[in-house]
């Protein structure tokens, strides 16, 4: 090979290295911003109660997997408890989905298309959001992905097992890819010489890490909450088929706009490929199945932008299309260069304010933080229903109002009885309204009022209370 050969050859992947450690130093310094999220507060509560050693279905009543839940509790033990280590901990995960996109573009092509599908990959809106924010989308999507590539160049029976232990991780972490799970069955059909041997393999990789936690906590305790309560909590909130129409339209589609062109064309030009089939399979699975959730929300639809990255690789062998073959060279970096441009331009309109140090920067939550960290010792319960200022102050929350969620009490799973349980258990010295959830347990406010008084108020509406 000619050294100018060589230097072609290791172009596209000297680019994507840099490309990838460039944003992970862009995200990783801006995942100090002081950004008040409700779901955001509750993880990052619950993995400190599980470093401390709660458990996080009998104590906690936790609605999710443990898989995350359990890293962030190393983290904290490791690196201490703070923001910024869980929201790290996501970028992390966040990088494994980046390269895992690039293997699966360069499967369809080649460098140039791994390339392509990094970069398209760094630019969705939904990925530069929560990969630096303490949630579960990204790591799960991320894992789910990297089982996928696994699939896509596995060779050997024992890969295809491997890549049912990452997806059933994934299921661990967060639901977010059931239908990876058609898309992995796939790729063991198209692709494995013995298709049945594959697909057992895949299989009984995906029952063993979900097998191994539901025994450990107990079958029925983990099917009660991670999938029945949830199933229970759903069925609060009716199905708005229009609503999900606009909201997939707007959230999930329109974002990322220029890139589900790429990826169009590029599975046009690759549609004969066993592993663009899946990567179709599993966005067109992930649309019908977002359509049909309830509620939904736009967490919920990262999946449409981040599964059509690797297919966008496939854009490199569109010139080689009997339509293209006149002229398609000259067209196809041009048409390429443009659509990135766009999809970077469209990121940068919707993202760029929350790169801010100020944004959703409140005061008045600082110095609530603030004040709960002077008049709650170490080591003691604070009572509030809004998590994140908790966490901020360095205290915990008794374990099972850690998610005061609506639909937690509109479905009737945190009850007054449990709230007044759990607090008369915890003593705590300070007791906060500040979401209004927990006023909704009317039977639970009046029990606090008999035993706490109003000590001061944060803003016009939000009481503190303290012992009597």
């Amino acid at each position: 090979m000619r050294p100018t050969q060589r230097l072609t050859s290791w172009a596209p992947l000297g680019l994507a290295a840099l490309w990838l450690g460039g944003w992970l130093w862009w995200q990783a310094s801006h995942v100090g911003a002081y950004i008040f999220d409700f779901d955001e507060g509750v993880h990052l509560v619950q993995a400190r109660l599980v470093q401390e050693g709660a458990d996080p279905y009998r104590e906690m009543g936790l609605l999710l997997p443990p898989f995350w839940f359990w890293t962030a509790a190393a983290a904290f033990a490791i690196f201490g408890q703070t923001v910024e280590v869980a929201r790290l901990l996501s970028l992390a995960y966040g990088a494994v989905g980046g390269v895992s996109v690039a293997l699966l573009g360069r499967r369809l092509g080649g460098a140039w298309g791994g390339t392509v599908a990094l970069v398209l990959y760094t630019l969705t809106p939904g990925v530069l959001w929560l990969s630096r924010a303490a949630m579960l989308e990204v790591p799960a999507i991320s894992v789910a992905l990297l089982a996928l590539a696994v699939a896509a160049h596995a060779r050997r029976p024992w890969a295809w097992w491997l890549a049912g232990v990452l997806f059933g991780v994934s299921l661990l972490i967060k639901a977010v890819v059931p239908a990876g799970l058609v898309a992995l069955g796939w790729l063991a059909w198209r692709r494995a010489d013995r298709r049945r041997g594959a697909l057992a393999a895949l299989l009984v990789g995906v029952a063993m890490p979900v097998g191994a936690v539901a025994l450990l906590y107990g079958p029925g305790r983990f099917w009660h909450y991670t999938v029945a309560i949830r199933a229970a909590m759903r069925a609060v909130e009716p199905w708005s088929p229009a609503g999900n129409a606009d909201k997939i339209l707007e959230d999930g589609l329109l974002p990322v706009g220029a890139t589900l062109v790429l990826a169009g064309l590029g599975l046009w030009a690759t549609c004969g490929r066993p592993t663009a089939q899946a990567l179709g399979l599993l966005w067109g699975a992930s649309l019908v199945a977002a359509f049909f959730h309830t509620p939904l929300r736009a967490t919920h639809l990262v999946v449409l932008g981040v599964s059509a990255t690797p297919l966008a690789g496939g854009i490199v062998h569109v010139a080689a299309r009997p339509a293209w073959r006149q002229g398609g060279r000259r067209l196809l970096w041009p048409l390429l260069g443009g659509l990135l441009a766009w999809q970077l331009a469209s990121t940068v309109v919707e993202l760029a304010p929350t790169y801010a140090d100020t944004y959703k920067l409140d005061d008045t939550k600082v110095r609530l933080a603030r004040y709960i960290a002077e008049h709650v010792p170490e080591g003691e319960y604070v009572v509030i229903d809004y998590p994140m200022i908790a966490f901020r102050a360095g205290r915990s929350v008794p374990p099972l109002l850690s998610d005061p969620s609506n639909g937690r009490i509109q479905s009737g799973y945190l009850t007054p009885e449990m709230a007044i349980e759990a607090t008369a258990q915890a003593k705590p010295r300070l007791i906060v309204f500040w979401s209004g959830r927990l006023r909704q347990l009317e039977a639970y406010v009046r029990w606090i009022e008999e035993r706490y008084r109003v000590v001061r108020y944060f803003g016009r509406s939000h009481p503190v209370y303290g012992l009597k």
